[in-house]
């Protein structure tokens, strides 16, 4: 990265930079199953993105939250789930694309760890000592599927389960996904458009039935439109609450966090109506530049980039998602030929 991240703040900062990373790293793998005649270069982006997250600068947020490297304390019980989830999912991805790799045998020793912590409990695993986040729970879950997806290792179980309760703990009566509980799901917070959407995307990867309906769950509950242009409150009507640094700025109700999370679910489910609303506000309020036949949006900053980048390059769950009820796994070769007639026939 060759601007600084100045956020005022040490552990965000850091965790900022592990988000550009990481989501430019999915924006990568993204595009290289949609094109497989660019996959040496945007792999060889995908592993600068994978050796990115791994520094110590980036790795601050979560190693001095808990006072210990998550790598290094796979065999323990502490959740590290917004290390591990994060970076698995990128890993997964990649081993998707190239199943003999060199971040394989990492993928499968964080998978394992993953799988083991969301068995040991029967409610959600911690975000940070005393912090429990379900959406970053979901990205964690949605690595296991692309690690199943890759590899035909089981997941299932724990798949399922974490639907369960998702649905049964963790939901408004409008469908939100809460942003904040206690590990047994007990709420402490409201549902909010940025976590809905973002466990949408996340969720796409391993159970594209709960994607689906957390997606048409914030949609029927945030979504707007005037002239043209859509956007998605970050909280709904009935259940009001504040923004903060997962919402970023919130406009007379409206997120840009929420409205930037739900271009990848609208896009992987094809729901071309919504897509093209929110395309219009990024690209008005983006403020798109291009240069050298690249893309970039100068209000977003590089974290905004990556987004964009996951988003717009979001694919159909069913591109990846592995089948719960059979452990087979997928060739690349297969998930190129379904990613090639998605992105002809999808929403553009």
């Amino acid at each position: 990265m060759s601007q600084p991240f100045r956020t005022g703040s040490d552990h965000f900062d850091s965790e900022w930079l592990f988000g550009t990373y990481m989501m430019a790293g999915m924006g990568f793998g993204q595009l290289a199953l949609a094109h497989p005649e660019r996959e040496p270069e945007l792999l060889r982006d995908m592993d600068r993105c994978i050796e990115g997250m791994l520094k110590e600068k980036s790795r601050h947020y979560d190693t001095s939250t808990w006072g210990e490297d998550a790598l290094a304390s796979l065999d323990g019980s502490h959740g590290h789930v917004a290390f591990l989830g994060y970076m698995n999912l990128v890993l997964g991805l990649r081993r998707v694309i190239e199943p003999k790799n060199p971040y394989a045998a990492l993928n499968d020793r964080i998978s394992a760890a993953l799988d083991r912590r969301f068995s040991a409990t029967t409610g959600f695993v911690e975000t940070f000592p005393g912090q429990t986040f379900p959406v970053d729970n979901a990205s964690a879950i949605g690595s296991l599927g692309l690690h199943q997806r890759a590899t035909g290792k089981d997941h299932g179980k724990v798949i399922r389960a974490f639907r369960d309760r998702v649905n049964g703990l963790v939901r408004q009566d409008d469908g939100l996904l809460v942003q904040i509980t206690q590990t047994n799901g007990q709420a402490r917070d409201v549902g909010r458009g940025s976590g809905t959407f973002l466990a949408s995307y996340f969720l796409s990867f391993a159970d594209p039935t709960l994607a689906r309906s957390l997606y048409e769950s914030g949609k029927n509950a945030l979504y707007t439109e005037h002239a043209g242009f859509g956007a998605m409150r970050e909280h709904a009507v009935a259940h009001p609450g504040k923004g903060d640094i997962d919402s970023g700025p919130v406009v007379l109700g409206l997120g840009v966090s929420a409205s930037g999370f739900a271009i990848g679910p609208s896009r992987a489910f094809q729901d071309r109506e919504t897509f093209r609303g929110l395309y219009a506000l990024l690209h008005l309020f983006g403020v798109p530049v291009d240069s050298n036949g690249a893309r970039t949006y100068a209000t977003g900053g590089p974290i905004g980039d990556a987004i964009v980048l996951a988003m717009l390059t979001a694919r159909s769950p069913e591109s990846l998602a592995p089948p719960l009820s059979s452990t087979a796994s997928t060739s690349v070769e297969g998930l190129r030929e379904t990613a090639i007639l998605l992105e002809n026939g999808g929403v553009r």
